[in-house]
């Protein structure tokens, strides 16, 4: 097993994440893949004093665009006039 690998999988058990087929655990990998792009590329840059904070990979890093951690989709909705 790769180091990639292996932290994905030891990410999945601190979280308690499971995914009901491999096709979900595959677009849940690839979400938790760009969240950790993320937040390296945040991190160099509050080395570089260009930011006053750093963020880390936590139990929402699986989330895909649009989801938040209610498991709920956001949605834009228009008030009626």
């Amino acid at each position: 097993m790769n180091p990639v690998d292996e932290e994905w999988e030891s990410w999945k058990v601190t979280y308690g994440k499971k995914y009901n087929s491999p096709e979900e655990e595959s677009i849940r990998r690839a979400a938790w893949e760009k969240t950790k792009i993320f937040v390296k590329a945040h991190n160099q840059k509050y080395e570089q004093g260009l930011t006053s904070f750093t963020v880390g990979v936590n139990q929402f890093a699986d989330l895909i665009e649009g989801e938040s951690p209610c498991g709920c989709m956001n949605k834009k909705t228009t008030q009626p006039n």
